[in-house]
Order: C-alpha cells, then structure tokens, then sequence
C-alpha cells in the first residue's frame, strides 16, 4: 500500500478524477462504477480486450459518447475544477482542452495545412497560422518530411504519416490532455513504434490517455495503467506493479495473452 507521502504526492499530479461514472445506453449498462485518477505529465494505458468499453470511456472524457442515442451518463469527471460532464459545461470548451485521436485517420478533405490549422484559427485567432501548423509538425516529427508539401492534401501519406497529422490537429490546439483509441491498431510495427516514441516524447508537455487491446504496448510505454473488462474495472495500479504482480486474474491472463 502506498505511503501517506506518497498518496500525497499522487493526489497532487492529478489532472482528472473520475469518481462513480455509469454510462448506459438505454436500459443496458456498458460502464459501471469507474472510479479512477489520471496524472499529469504521464501516460496511462486503459487496457482491455474488444468490448471492454475503453472506447466508451475515453470518449466520456471529452463529451462525444453523450452524442450517441439514448446515452445516458451519470457520475463526476474533475478536470480544472470542475465536473466536465455537467449539462451547463459547454461541451466544446472541454474539447479544446481534452484533444482527441481516434483509431482510423479522419483528416479532412482539405491541404495538410488546413488539417493543421483549421480548428486553430477558430480557437487561436490572435496566433499565427504559420506557426502553428509548423509546431504541431514538429511535435510529430512531420515538419522536415512535409514542409514542401503544406498546400497537398494528405491522400498520398502513409496510414502512419496520417495518424501523426491526426495528432498534429490536436495538439495545434494546445489540449491539456490528449486522449488516443488505439491509434495503432492499423499500423505496421514501424509506423506503431513511430508513434510510441512520439508519445513518450509528448508526456513531458502533454498528459496522455492511451486505450489498448495490446497489452504489450501498454507495457512498453505507459507509466500507469487500468484493466478495463465488463465496463467495470478489474485493477489500476502503476504498469511495473501491475505487470509484474497483477492483483487480478484477468489483469493476468490478459497480460499472459488468454484473455483477448
């Protein structure tokens, strides 16, 4: 059990709580009693196999799953302050500050720079464009590839430059926290470990929230993890100590590989 000091210094690296969530859609319950803590500057894995609902929670966390039919949310997530899911937070603000990537690239059919820039302009009007779009490049290591390349529309990039530019969207707004459902899922190992060294390099600037069905990827690159089965969670813990002694059955037998 962690000491006071160290309950202390964890209470105060928190970022977002989230304390009793339940999400059901009509009568049938898809998250139950989630109750977890997200800490800055880190990485935390939510972990799971298909079905597990890590999709349904991550998107909780930036207000898109009460967009679904017949959501019907009820609990606190703490962020600034304040509890986001709350019906006179304004949804978009939240959005803003809690950026999202989904697993498939959904760039627009515009230039790569409109991709970058387009919600900038909107919600950074006092900004440069220019610099912007070349920071949130930079970020993902895109910049020195595609410089030349701005005013093309992104058809011709690899499924993994795509991802990156799908990053570089989010981040040109600045976010907080920056939420990604399992954006490797359709990569090749190449383009996978790409994006798992961007992300390692991001958590020193932005709080990163990682869904995975890879247990192997939460292990290599997140600081944290929660172990997601039924809608419910099974166990939370940092990633050394739940991969090296899971409290669980099923964090074990999804990190043995049984559980898929």
């Amino acid at each position: 059990m962690p000491s006071m000091t160290s309950e202390q210094n964890l209470e105060s690296m928190t970022i977002l709580r989230i304390k009793n969530l339940n999400l059901s859609f009509g009568d049938t319950p898809f998250l139950q009693n989630i109750d977890m803590s997200v800490f800055s500057r880190s990485i935390t894995a939510i972990m799971g196999p298909p079905g597990s609902g890590k999709t349904t929670l991550i998107r909780c966390l930036n207000r898109t799953s009460e967009l679904l039919p017949r959501a019907k949310i009820t609990g606190e997530i703490f962020f600034e302050g304040q509890n986001i899911i709350d019906s006179e937070i304004d949804p978009n603000t939240v959005r803003r500050k809690i950026g999202m990537v989904f697993e498939s690239p959904n760039l627009f059919p515009k230039s790569i720079y409109d991709n970058v820039a387009w919600a900038a302009k909107i919600h950074r009007p006092t900004e440069k464009s220019d610099l912007i779009v070349e920071s949130a490049l930079r970020d993902v290591y895109l910049w020195d590839e595609l410089k030349d390349k701005l005013a093309y529309k992104p058809n011709f990039l690899s499924r993994g430059q795509q991802q990156r530019l799908c990053i570089a969207r989010a981040l040109a707004l600045k976010p907080k926290i920056l939420v990604l459902d399992e954006p490797t899922l359709e990569l090749d190992p190449f383009s996978t470990s790409r994006i798992e060294d961007l992300l390692d390099d991001l958590k020193s600037r932005v709080t990163i929230i990682l869904s995975t069905r890879n247990s192997a990827q939460a292990g290599r690159i997140s600081d944290y993890s929660v172990m997601l089965m039924n809608g419910m969670i099974a166990e939370q813990g940092s990633t050394d100590q739940m991969f090296y002694a899971p409290q669980s059955e099923i964090t074990e037998s999804f990190i043995s590989g049984k559980l898929y």
